[in-house]
């Protein structure tokens, strides 16, 4: 299990320096390819390492069950030691990229009339709205976006784990049923009930805090649901 913590830490901490390369790059070339004009980049930590967390959830876990397997390893540890690294990951993403954040902040104060780099935190959270925000938001943020990082993460596992289950109709049904329900049927049901998610709603753009519970407890349903499916998935072949 430590073997497969320490090369699944590895690949994701890889992956994170790849993301943090372009989150430097982006920037820089929009002040120098702006001229006269200003553009905001906005989700540098937030947005990017959530939807980074989502992909590291869909892609590694069934990679960890197959190399767990050929290592001799039960399917309980194969599963808990690639929970665990991708955990760490996520916590080492956190801090770095509200730490990034916080530094291309320094460096594009004021936009230097070109460029001003935001986080979704600031607009919900946050005191102002540009520049650079106090120490502590920067605490804040970096625990909503480890939040952030397990829900999505745990919810792309949960995904993995069905698609692994399932033939390829089955495939095809989830998949339609799951682009329907995200276009469709959740926007109308967020609709119909409105009235009564105000104040839920309300209380959860108030207080961050309540936001990272909020994403804890539907992590820790995506894990549960991740485990129940994968203790008794077959462990198929790379090509399947």
């Amino acid at each position: 299990m430590k073997t497969l913590f320490r090369y699944r830490l590895l690949d994701n901490l890889k992956s994170l320096v790849a993301l943090i390369a372009v989150l430097i790059l982006v920037p820089l070339l929009l002040s120098i390819t702006l001229a006269g004009s200003s553009s905001t980049m906005s989700g540098t930590g937030s947005f990017v390492g959530s939807i980074w967390a989502l992909v590291i959830g869909i892609v590694v876990l069934r990679g960890d069950l197959r190399l767990g397997n050929q290592f001799g390893l039960s399917r309980r540890s194969a599963f808990w030691g690639s929970v665990l690294s991708c955990t760490a990951a996520f916590a080492a993403a956190s801090v770095v990229l509200s730490s990034l954040t916080a530094v291309l902040q320094v460096i594009y104060r004021g936009g230097n009339g070109r460029v001003e780099v935001m986080d979704m935190y600031q607009f919900v959270y946050g005191n102002s709205t540009t520049g650079v925000m106090p120490a502590w938001d920067y605490v804040r943020m970096a625990c909503m976006l480890f939040a952030l990082c397990l829900c999505f993460g745990f919810f792309g596992m949960l995904c993995t784990m069905a698609f692994w289950r399932l033939n390829k109709l089955g495939k095809w049904i989830l998949g339609v049923s799951m682009g329907l329900l995200l276009c469709v049927g959740l926007p109308n049901l967020l609709d119909r009930l409105s009235l009564w998610l105000e104040r839920p709603i309300h209380v959860l753009a108030a207080n961050v805090w309540a936001m990272n519970a909020f994403l804890l407890v539907w992590a820790a349903v995506f894990l549960l649901g991740s485990w129940l499916l994968a203790r008794r998935v077959t462990i198929k072949p790379a090509a399947k």
